[in-house]
């Protein structure tokens, strides 16, 4: 986060350190600014398997966070999009999710339906996230984000079985860096190999 002077004159931008504040707590989903109020400012931001309204100390005064992130709002729900009233009344919308695999069988030479989508039932994985499948079809790789972990797994798409190729913990977070994370996985044609993207904040 950035702020910039808005009078007639201009002035140069100044970071306010956000960045690395909300990476030592440990939040995710890269929270943009959602409101300024006197001192605080709120945004929206994930910890574990929830997503809730956080704010941090920013004094229009200095151009940097003071303090750690703190949590306005509890609970499993999904929280977003927040924003003071003139008195410094937060509102902001919640609602749930559920993420699921499913598949939708297709002609491969015309395109065309063949059936009804369908949820692949069998996964223990929370939240699956960017499906890749070989080239018959014979075994899928995804993503997945549980509490404090996530993995690339591979699904076994005639028997359902799934066996977890690689597990990234939040607790190889280091100081001004945001946990490593397992993502965007492609399976070779063949299904023999996987290639994904194994990400430490800006690294890969």
């Amino acid at each position: 986060w950035w702020v910039v002077p808005v009078e007639a004159t201009g002035g140069a931008g100044a970071q306010t350190g956000a960045a690395a504040a909300v990476a030592r707590s440990g939040l995710t989903n890269d929270p943009i600014p959602g409101d300024w109020w006197n001192d605080r400012v709120i945004f929206a931001a994930g910890k574990g398997d929830t997503e809730n309204i956080w704010s941090v100390a920013l004094s229009p005064r200095s151009p940097r966070v003071q303090g750690p992130p703190e949590r306005l709002t509890v609970g499993s729900s999904i929280d977003s999009s927040p924003s003071f009233s003139a008195g410094g009344v937060v509102v902001f919308g919640s609602g749930t999710k559920t993420v699921d695999l499913w598949e939708l069988p297709i002609d491969a030479n015309t395109g065309a339906l063949t059936g009804p989508m369908a949820r692949l039932h069998g996964s223990g994985a929370f939240g699956p996230d960017n499906p890749s499948l070989s080239a018959d079809g014979g075994v899928c790789a995804f993503v997945t984000r549980r509490p404090n972990l996530t993995e690339l797994r591979l699904r076994n798409m005639s028997t359902g079985n799934e066996t977890v190729v690689i597990a990234s913990s939040d607790s190889e977070a280091t100081a001004g860096h945001p946990p490593k994370t397992v993502e965007r996985p492609f399976v070779s044609p063949d299904g023999a190999r996987i290639v994904f993207r194994h990400r430490l904040g800006l690294s890969n």
